[in-house]
Formats: C-alpha cells, sequence, structure tokens
C-alpha cells in the first residue's frame, strides 16, 4: 500500500480559478473523460482545503481535467512512484527504457526500493529526468556517494573524479571545481582544529589560585602581581575535549535538503555565513 502522494492543495485552487472553472466543472471534467464516476463537487472542494488527498488515479484525472502535468499538483516528489507521477510517466514506459518487465518495477515501487543495475539506473534517471539529488536518493547511491566524497576530501580528489562522476552519471570536468573547494575546506577545518588544541592551556590549580587573589598595582601597602600575571593575556578556556572535525559536511552526506532542514541548520550554526564553501559550491550541480 502506497502512502498518500504529495498534494499542493494551493495549487489546484490557482489552477482552477486561472481556467475559470467552478469546482463542479472540474468535477465533471473528470467523471466524463477520465471515467473517475464518483468524484462530485465536495471531493474537489475537500482537495483544495487539504482535508482530503486524492490517489493516483484522482490525481492524474484531476491533472488532465486542469490542463496540467501532475508535477504541477504535487508537493516535493521522494520516492520512485512520486517521480513517476509527477513526470507522467507510465510504469510500462519505464519498464521499457530500463530492461525491466513492468511486473519487477512496480514491485521496485510497491517497496519503494531501487534494486536495478548502474546501466538500469542511469536509464532510470534519463526517463525519469532526475536531477543528481533526487537520483542519488531514488536509486540509494547515498552511502557509497558519501564514502567515495570522504575518501577524496582528506586525500586526493583526483584520483576519486572518476568513479565519482560514473556512479552520479555526471560530466567530470563538472566535478573538479567543487571537489577542490571540498578538499581545501577540509583541510582549513582541520589546520583550525589542530591549531585550538595545541594552544596552552592555564592549568586549573593556577587558575584557581589566580581567581582567589586580588592584586592591586598601586596605593598603600599594595600587593605587586607576579611577572606571568601581569604579561599573560587573558585567554578563555578551552573546552577540556573537542570532538574531531569530521570531513566536509558535504563529503559525508549530499542530501542537501531545503535550506531550513536540520543539516543545514547544524551547518548554519557553525557557520554565520550559512552552508559551508563546499555546499554552496556542490549546490547548484545536485538541485
Amino acid at each position: 500500500m502506497h502512502p498518500p502522494l504529495p498534494f499542493n492543495a494551493r495549487a489546484a485552487r490557482a489552477l482552477r480559478e486561472k481556467l475559470g472553472m467552478e469546482p463542479g466543472h472540474v468535477a465533471y471534467g473528470m467523471r466524463a473523460s477520465f471515467g473517475t464516476t464518483h468524484v462530485s463537487p465536495e471531493h474537489v472542494i475537500a482537495w483544495e482545503r487539504g482535508t482530503h488527498v486524492p490517489d493516483l488515479t484522482e490525481l492524474t484525472a484531476l491533472a488532465a481535467a486542469l490542463w496540467c502535468q501532475p508535477g504541477e499538483l504535487m508537493g516535493r516528489p521522494s520516492t520512485l512512484l512520486e517521480h513517476r507521477v509527477a513526470r507522467g510517466v507510465s510504469a510500462e514506459e519505464v519498464a521499457r527504457a530500463t530492461g525491466l518487465t513492468v511486473e519487477a518495477y512496480l514491485a521496485m515501487e510497491e517497496t519503494g526500493r531501487w534494486t536495478g543495475d548502474k546501466r538500469q539506473s542511469v536509464r532510470l534517471g534519463e526517463v525519469l529526468a532526475l536531477p543528481a539529488r533526487d537520483f542519488i536518493a531514488v536509486t540509494g547511491l547515498e552511502a557509497e556517494l558519501a564514502g567515495l566524497l570522504t575518501e577524496a576530501v582528506s586525500t586526493r580528489w583526483q584520483a576519486h573524479v572518476r568513479a565519482i562522476a560514473k556512479l552520479i552519471s555526471m560530466d567530470r570536468r563538472e566535478l573538479k571545481a567543487p571537489l577542490s573547494a571540498m578538499q581545501q575546506e577540509y583541510q582549513s577545518l582541520m589546520a583550525a582544529t589542530l591549531s585550538a588544541r595545541a594552544a596552552p592551556r592555564l592549568p586549573a590549580r593556577t587558575a584557581a589560585a589566580t581567581s582567589s587573589t586580588s592584586w592591586t598595582t598601586s596605593g598603600p601597602g599594595c600587593r605587586a602581581a607576579p611577572e606571568e600575571h601581569r604579561a599573560a593575556p587573558h585567554r578563555p578556556a578551552l573546552a577540556a575535549s573537542s570532538a574531531p572535525i569530521p570531513p566536509c559536511a558535504a563529503a559525508k552526506s549530499l542530501r542537501l535538503r531545503h535550506p531550513a532542514g536540520p543539516g543545514n541548520r547544524a551547518r548554519a550554526r557553525d557557520h554565520p555565513g550559512g552552508m559551508t564553501q563546499c555546499d554552496r559550491v556542490l549546490a547548484p550541480l545536485l538541485l
């Protein structure tokens, strides 16, 4: 049983009003031309209010009645089924393009798990016109890609360009600049981490003694501060232990979601300017 398809109720209403149609007109068109005899104006109103969601057959018929692609009535697709419906492609067309039987392909849609080989994955991306980010998610390549990217930024990225390009079906020339930027950021973060750990810290006993002793520099009976207390500038205490900075966030995972997603919120805290440099470089390629 498939979960409900993502449905954009506001877009459905806007498209209907743009065509100058009433809910009754839409329902009639769906009944007369697309065989959805159970659809009434109340169904259309409920969909537009967001209280109900159309199923696959109803969504396809509704899109046809509103003279639009199903994808225009959907939220962001995430599963194999949702991407196919959004593109208006039949299961038979996808099966033919990928060299699978219709039964085998529909079984993958049912489970939500793509099990085709690399050649079939490339053809799937072509027939569904999947952007790189969606291609990686749908075909389940995230873990393998994260491993390759981690190796690339922590060693020699040039040695991994071919494997990464082949995995995500991207031109090798388009990967050189992002990988170089990711490695530079990773090296900068590691250098900053090592420098912070190597910085001297005031021993706990000395710090406590300093905080409990009042030094004065003038007045009768003054006590001159020792040389080390006069010369040493104030340093904020470093944490007793700091977790190692992993390779660039985008090298660990390319799940670049909505800018407000948990991953990007975490990166925004670490980098006041927002997303990391490697994310900014990779984003145009993966959107």
